[in-house]
């Protein structure tokens, strides 16, 4: 059709214009459909990444989940389920800032609940305050090392993955 596309049409187009810049993967499985379920997997991870920050050095995401009053409650486990396969895809930026704001849970205001003998190294949540949540956050930070190569990351948070995993043992 000629003329002027409506408003909304104009929106779709564009958003979809950039999320297919920020995708750093793609694939053609030689069929649309199954190249938009590929490609909305990867924007259904992405969108639920708030950047609330926004600027400086040490800008990060906090990963959180969709739609309830629970929104802006950082769940690690949930982040590590659908953040793990996103390191498989190239994701490293956005994946490293998730995890600087998961980092800076470890030994603060919002540890898991329970009789430990000491939360030393435990990484907390701003959601449920689950045991799990230490875990989680070693899954997803031993992912992205292996996937991304970051050695400056490593270097930089080496000695606080080791507290957790001795939190754990």
């Amino acid at each position: 059709p000629s003329g002027d596309m409506p408003k909304f049409d104009k929106v779709v187009k564009a958003a979809m214009k950039y999320w297919d810049d920020v995708l750093s993967v793609r694939a053609d499985f030689g069929n649309e459909r199954e190249n938009g379920i590929y490609r909305n997997l990867q924007f259904c991870n992405l969108q639920l990444l708030l950047d609330p920050w926004r600027t400086g050095k040490d800008s990060h995401l906090m990963p959180c989940q969709g739609g309830t009053s629970e929104r802006f409650y950082s769940w690690v486990w949930e982040a590590m389920c659908s953040l793990r396969p996103m390191t498989r895809l190239g994701h490293a930026a956005p994946i490293r800032k998730v995890l600087e704001y998961i980092l800076r849970l470890q030994d603060g205001g919002c540890p898991p609940e329970g009789d430990f003998t000491t939360l030393s190294g435990a990484i907390g949540t701003t959601g449920p305050r689950w045991a799990n949540t230490t875990g989680a956050a070693l899954l997803l930070a031993t992912d992205y090392i292996r996937y991304s190569e970051d050695e400056d990351f490593k270097k930089r948070h080496l000695g606080d993955l080791i507290r957790a995993a001795k939190w754990i043992l």
